[in-house]
């Protein structure tokens, strides 16, 4: 029977786990580049929500400057008063009532101004709210895509795993086919030795029994001779 076009008679025909590994290759190779095009993808939009973000920030914050300078301003308030108070507790404890009376004052009066300019800053707080809201807003977007670049990183690493599991199997694979193969020639070369050996020895034998028989012939000749 005649052979495929270009291809030699005695060619091994290609092992069927070859062509299905090459064939798992090259659809694990189109899915690691679709995971790192996704996570170029997420990284882009990552870039843009990062500049996105710092420039609504850097507005909202040049808009409410006065009333963020305020905020600040009670915020140390507030911890001062809290100081204070701490300080007012520790005197208390070690000196008792009477011997922290200096400090209990103190933190009565930093506790008053306290809530008197948060009292004052009412206008200031509502001013601020659709402020804290958008900022929440834009960090939270910046979060999801930080988020995703993490989760498309990972899936590029899961890609990549297993396509290099399905370069390891075809090695492995290739390695066995070539061990096989290489058995099966050592195998051929024995058997091609011992026919040869075997067709020298039958035709050794054939030669000793002919050069038998001449003999044979040669001596009943001379024993019939006078």
């Amino acid at each position: 029977m005649a052979g495929r076009a270009g291809v030699d008679e005695d060619e091994e025909p290609i092992d069927e786990r070859v062509e299905g590994a090459i064939e798992q290759i090259n659809q694990r190779r189109d899915l690691m580049t679709e995971a790192q095009v996704a996570l170029d993808g997420c990284r882009h939009a990552l870039k843009r929500t990062e500049a996105h973000t710092n420039s609504e920030l850097a507005r909202l914050q040049d808009e409410n400057a006065s009333h963020l300078a305020r905020l600040a301003a009670y915020e140390l308030k507030k911890a001062q008063s809290n100081e204070a108070a701490q300080a007012a507790d520790d005197a208390a404890a070690k000196h008792g009532q009477t011997g922290a009376k200096m400090e209990v004052e103190a933190a009565r009066q930093a506790r008053a101004d306290s809530m008197r300019m948060a009292m004052e800053l009412q206008s200031t707080f509502d001013s601020l709210v659709p402020y804290f809201v958008y900022r929440t807003v834009l960090e939270q977007e910046l979060e999801e895509k930080r988020e995703a670049v993490s989760a498309a990183q990972l899936e590029v690493q899961s890609a990549r795993r297993r396509y290099n599991g399905s370069m390891t199997d075809l090695e492995t694979l290739s390695l066995e086919i070539q061990t096989a193969k290489a058995e099966r020639q050592r195998a051929q070369e024995e058997a091609k030795a011992e026919a040869k050996t075997a067709a020298a020895e039958t035709a050794a034998a054939e030669k000793a029994a002919e050069v038998s028989w001449l003999e044979a012939q040669q001596a009943e000749r001379e024993a019939l001779e006078p």
